[in-house]
C-alpha cells in the first residue's frame, strides 16, 4: 500500500503533467496576431479598392459606349436620308440661309440640302456652325437639332466622281467627310 506521502507525489506530478500538457498545446502569441489581422486588413483594404476601380470603370464605359451608339445612331439617320434623296445640293449655310455653290464652282461646302422628292419646297439641310462646332439637322418645317459636337471640318460636304475627284457639274453623287 501507498504511503500518504507517495500518493501527495502522485497528484502534484499528474497536476503538473496536466498543466505541462496544456501549455504545450499550439497558440498564437498577441503579436502574430496583430501581425495576422494587419495583413487581413490589407487584402480586404486592396480588394475593395480593387472593385471601387472596376466599378468605376464600369460606369465610364457605359457613358463611351452610350455616346458612341448615339454618334452612329446619328450618322445611320444622316447616311439613309442622303441615299434616299431624289435631289442633293451642296451649298453653304450662312445663318438660316442656305446658299447654292456657284454653277461652275467645286461642289463642295458646309451645308447639304436634301430633298425627298423632287418638291424643293420640302427639304432637310445638314450643315456645320462653325460658331458652335457642331453639325445641325434643320428641316423645312424650321425644327433644328444638334447631330454632332465638336465638328473641326470647316467643309464636310462634297460632290465627288468616283475615284474622289471634287466635282464642278451638278451630278448628285454625295459623300460627307
Amino acid at each position: 500500500m501507498k504511503t500518504h506521502s507517495e500518493n501527495c507525489l502522485r497528484s502534484t506530478a499528474s497536476r503538473g503533467r496536466r498543466r505541462s500538457g496544456w501549455r504545450d498545446q499550439a497558440a498564437f502569441t498577441i503579436t502574430e496576431l496583430m501581425i495576422a489581422s494587419g495583413l487581413f486588413s490589407l487584402v480586404v483594404i486592396g480588394t475593395t479598392m480593387s472593385h471601387l476601380v472596376g466599378l468605376r470603370m464600369c460606369t465610364i464605359t457605359k457613358a463611351k459606349l452610350q455616346t458612341t451608339q448615339n454618334a452612329r445612331a446619328a450618322l445611320n439617320r444622316t447616311r439613309d436620308e442622303i441615299r434616299s434623296a431624289a435631289v442633293l445640293t451642296v451649298g453653304n449655310v450662312y445663318g438660316a440661309t442656305f446658299t447654292n455653290v456657284t454653277a461652275n464652282g467645286q461642289r463642295q461646302g458646309n451645308g447639304l440640302k436634301l430633298c425627298p422628292t423632287l418638291n424643293t419646297n420640302n427639304y432637310v439641310v445638314y450643315y456645320v456652325d462653325t460658331s458652335e462646332q457642331t453639325l445641325k439637322r434643320k428641316t423645312s418645317a424650321g425644327t433644328t437639332e444638334t447631330i454632332a459636337s465638336f465638328i473641326t471640318n470647316t467643309i464636310p460636304f462634297a460632290a465627288e466622281d468616283y475615284a474622289g475627284n471634287v466635282l464642278t457639274t451638278t451630278k448628285t453623287t454625295v459623300s460627307s467627310g
